[in-house]
């Protein structure tokens, strides 16, 4: 039989838990246009900051949003092709648009300052915009002029 000290024990450290839950600096509502994000580092080593935010700040952020679609991506393994080689990061997946939106997290940054520039991107509009504008395009061919008309465009 458990003494009523040790029950005590575990309903403090559960309640610790829900607080650090409920006063998380992600424990915010997200707007409704996210539709999932993606988390992509490759361990500890990879990337320490990801890492840590995940396990930090990560959880808040699912309590506020339930319904909220969070996939981890598997790191990269040594037969990724080029084309899954991509920086560690967060990727938005928008309900109002096709193309998901890619915020880099650069393993200098300290995971405590990742959430307030995550989340100020989440819920301005303007920053998701400038985030969206400084994604990498592929660049496209501007027809040039035929040399037959002498340079001159055919009309």
């Amino acid at each position: 039989m458990k003494s009523a000290f040790q029950i005590s024990k575990k309903t403090m450290a559960l309640n610790k838990k829900l607080a650090d839950l409920h006063h998380s600096p992600a424990a915010r509502a997200l707007p409704p246009t996210i539709a999932s994000l993606a988390l992509r580092y490759k361990g500890i080593k990879g990337n320490a900051t990801l890492s840590h935010w995940a396990r930090e700040e990560l959880p808040g952020l699912k309590w506020a949003n339930p319904g909220l679609k969070i996939i981890i991506e598997e790191p990269l393994t040594p037969g990724s092709t080029p084309a899954n080689l991509q920086s560690p990061g967060i990727t938005i997946n928008l309900t109002d648009s096709a193309e998901p939106v890619f915020y880099p997290v650069p393993s200098t940054v300290r995971s405590q300052n990742v959430t307030p520039e995550f989340l100020r991107i989440l819920t301005e509009p303007e920053a998701l915009a400038r985030l969206r504008s400084k994604q990498t395009k592929a660049p496209t061919m501007e027809a040039q002029p035929s040399t037959s008309t002498g340079g001159q465009p055919a009309t």
